[in-house]
């Protein structure tokens, strides 16, 4: 294909292609996973939709930029389907000892009837510890 050539870009991308990537089934994972990440590196979720389309979700920790320090980051959820995405934020809080913790649910994201839940805590040098329960 000559460069620049837009026909690549109407080829729908394989569930092999986003495993290549680096993108987690959600709806595979049958047992607890823990997944460590640095600031920024997103944790990636793909889910084939009941209509056969994909639909792929970014979990990332931001630093807040909030001008007080008593949440210092934010868990940024971007969630993309067939051209549109959408994305959120949740500062979950500080408990003792200062780790900054989210909880949050995943089937809010997938609208299925299969709950997982999802914690998301911080450890040392800005690196961050993602554990996902189904």
């Amino acid at each position: 294909k000559k460069l620049g050539d837009e026909s690549l870009a109407e080829v729908p991308v394989t569930e092999e292609v986003f495993r290549e990537m680096g993108f987690i089934n959600i709806e595979q994972l049958t047992e607890s996973m823990e997944i460590e990440r640095s600031i920024n590196e997103p944790v990636l979720f793909y889910q084939r939709l009941d209509d056969g389309e994909l639909k792929t979700f970014s979990l990332r920790v931001i630093r807040s930029q909030e001008s007080s320090y008593l949440v210092p980051y934010h868990l940024l959820t971007v969630e993309s389907r067939k051209g549109s995405s959408s994305s959120s934020e949740n500062g979950g809080k500080v408990k003792s000892g200062g780790i900054w913790v989210v909880d949050t649910s995943i089937n809010a994201l997938t609208d299925k009837s299969k709950s997982m839940q999802l914690q998301v805590k911080s450890l040392d040098n800005e690196r961050f510890l993602f554990a996902i329960t189904p």
